[in-house]
């Protein structure tokens, strides 16, 4: 898993520099805005945007994608606030394969103006304090609800509504530094009607059991989806504009387990869970790959047999007299029920000097391409497997392909 890490120095100097221009250019004061990485995924809309989310979270820890969108030209584009996690991302560009159709994952980074106004110092402050005092260690629980109404904020004359793009987006950044670990979560009472800056929440809050949405504007379901993901499994959403829109129990219930199917408490009352499990970021089959293990011997003397059968095999099949060596290896096969398949795939992002890498020998690499058999994409050569379908003696097949 990638970190990803920055040079600095010179570079950092000339970087620095590069940041003012810009923030010249886009016509904006230094003090209230910032500058963020873009991230583009040219045609991610083909991957869709959950696979690509799973893969990044794979691929790069701790990432916090923001704003996640897919423009009307199939690119999806997100922003990230970390260099180092920006970076990390520019690092793994072309190196994510989808399985199934065999596309790579190009990913493109820029460094622009953020799209949202920068809070000052003193507003940061006191928003970090309001959210510190509403924290309850004991229940590890956080309750934002009514947030503008604090206290503290009207003992200053400030308007900080949770509403405000800038406002979310500093709460969920305290939320980030502190308190990751809170499993409840009330953002109650504070007209929220779009979800997009709160949406990070998904990549920062990872042990979320209760969140309260009720009270608040959200009329579109498309809203409570940008919260897909959290393993939220009590759920109050009444005095929503949506909830008046579904007008049966059934359909209420159906749409909240479409975004969050382990909830089993919904506005106060038992309900039962969706029946099929939809797996979020913080499930381990997704986060995390699996452990490596030496192998699956049942004991070692057969452990001992398999060793030697494959080291032998290629020392035949691949080996410096492999032409020669591996006519051998027709007494391994049985000539009238063995079959075998190759698949070959052409890397259209390798060079060398200056031009695409060929096959020194034509003729072979034709026959290759011509019997190339990819399983995977099974669906792309059935129509035609009679042609790149042969029977014959394994002898032919094994000395026919050049090494």
């Amino acid at each position: 898993m990638l970190a990803g890490r920055v040079m600095h120095g010179a570079g950092g100097n000339r970087r620095g520099r590069k940041d003012e221009q810009t923030l010249r250019s886009a016509g904006g004061v230094s003090r209230h805005t910032e500058m963020v990485h873009k991230v583009k995924i040219p045609f991610g809309r083909k991957f869709t945007v959950p696979w690509i989310m799973k893969q990044l979270h794979q691929q790069i820890e701790d990432i916090k994608p923001l704003l996640v969108t897919v423009t009307q030209r199939g690119d999806v584009e997100f922003f990230l606030k970390n260099e180092d996690t920006a970076e990390a991302c520019r690092a793994i560009s072309r190196r994510i394969v989808h399985r199934i159709t065999g596309d790579r994952m190009h990913i493109i980074v820029d460094k622009v103006v953020a799209p949202w106004t920068k809070l000052s110092k003193e507003e940061t402050a006191v928003i970090q304090e309001v959210v510190d005092s509403r924290y309850n260690q004991d229940s590890r629980s956080l309750d934002l609800s009514e947030f503008a109404l604090d206290q503290k904020f009207k003992d200053r004359d400030l308007h900080m509504m949770l509403n405000k793009n800038n406002v979310m987006l500093t709460v969920v950044d305290r939320i980030d530094e502190r308190f990751g670990s809170i499993t409840a979560l009330s953002l109650q009472g504070n007209r929220l009607r779009f979800l997009d800056y709160a949406a990070v929440l998904v990549s920062v809050t990872k042990f979320l059991k209760v969140l309260d949405l009720s009270n608040n504007q959200i009329d579109k379901i498309s809203e409570l989806e940008k919260l897909k993901g959290l393993p939220v499994e009590t759920l109050f959403f009444e005095g929503n504009p949506l909830v008046e829109q579904l007008t049966t129990a059934s359909g209420y219930l159906s749409a909240v387990h479409q975004v969050f199917p382990r909830v089993c408490v919904l506005d106060g009352s038992p309900v039962q869970p969706a029946a099929v499990h939809v797996q979020s970021l913080d499930d381990d089959e997704i986060t995390s790959e699996p452990p490596c293990r030496p192998g699956f011997y049942g004991t070692d003397n057969l452990r001992v047999l398999v060793e030697r059968f494959l080291v032998e095999y290629f020392k035949l099949y691949d080996g410096e007299e492999g032409g020669v060596t591996r006519k051998n290896l027709v007494q391994a096969y049985d000539q009238d029920n063995s079959s075998f398949t190759l698949t070959i795939a052409h890397l259209k992002d390798m060079s060398h000097e200056g031009g695409p890498v060929r096959y020194p020998n034509d003729a072979c690499y034709n026959l290759y391409i011509r019997t190339s058999h990819n399983v995977l994409c099974e669906e792309r050569w059935s129509r035609n497997r009679s042609i790149r379908t042969y029977r014959g003696r394994a002898f032919g097949v094994h000395c026919a392909r050049t090494v």
